[in-house]
């Protein structure tokens, strides 16, 4: 009886928000430029973007936060809130086309939060 009773005291202590808000603003700028054997570079435009906001864990597949499209611009601007029960690992999936068929996709980190 001692067990259920801590596991019940464990789960009301967890369910009533030993949680931590977390808040985030991200702003960048996306380019399409490439380096020239000169040394120069060419930039081109930039055909779609896809910027995925992730949370990091260890034991299970990672969470995505927030995805945004910027359309028409290179600059993008966006804010997320939440809470969170884990350690906090926020990182950016950044996927981007170019003109003449290029990809490129890129994992940038925050470091611990």
């Amino acid at each position: 009886m001692k067990q259920l009773f801590i596991i019940g005291l464990f789960y009301v202590a967890f369910a009533a928000g030993i949680e931590a808000e977390r808040r985030l603003t991200i702003s960048g700028r996306i380019f399409c430029c490439y380096k020239e054997i000169s040394g120069g570079s060419l930039c081109s435009v930039i055909r779609h973007a896809k910027i995925e906001l992730m949370n990091e864990f260890s034991l299970s597949p990672d969470q995505v936060l927030h995805t945004f499209e910027p359309h028409d611009t290179s600059t993008y601007v966006f804010t997320w809130s939440g809470k969170s029960f884990f350690k906090f690992k926020p990182y950016l999936n950044v996927h981007v086309e170019c003109d003449g068929g290029v990809t490129s996709d890129k994992k940038y980190s925050f470091g611990d939060s």
